[in-house]
């Protein structure tokens, strides 16, 4: 398994990091936040995400409260977004931000 932290190519906006098999996973991982053909990755060594605000309990009765089903049954969750104010890259993750060199993902999952 390897952890991969994502961003656009164009504007060098964080997307997200994800922890996958082999490049298809990591595309369709990708695939559930942004086009995957606009991103490119590095994959980290060591180091994660932190968060300087304080935020809500993960497992909180608020954090099941915000998947609960609506009339028909079908889910209609999600965190809101002031759950991840704060978020931002430890040291050790930004020192290989900034050090690594960057591969489309689109590089890898076509195995080029």
């Amino acid at each position: 398994m390897a952890t991969a932290l994502v961003r656009l190519i164009e504007g060098k906006n964080i997307v997200g990091m994800f922890v996958y098999r082999d490049p298809e996973d990591l595309f369709w991982l990708v695939d559930q936040a942004t086009n995957p053909y606009e991103c490119e990755f590095i994959n980290l060594k060591y180091g994660g995400l932190i968060w300087k605000n304080e935020s809500p309990p993960l497992f909180s009765d608020a954090f099941f409260n915000a998947w609960n089903a609506d009339d028909d049954g079908e889910s209609i969750g999600g965190i809101d977004d002031e759950f991840y104010d704060g978020a931002q890259l430890d040291e050790y993750a930004f020192e290989q931000a900034i050090d690594s060199d960057w591969t489309p993902i689109t590089k890898k999952f076509k195995g080029e």
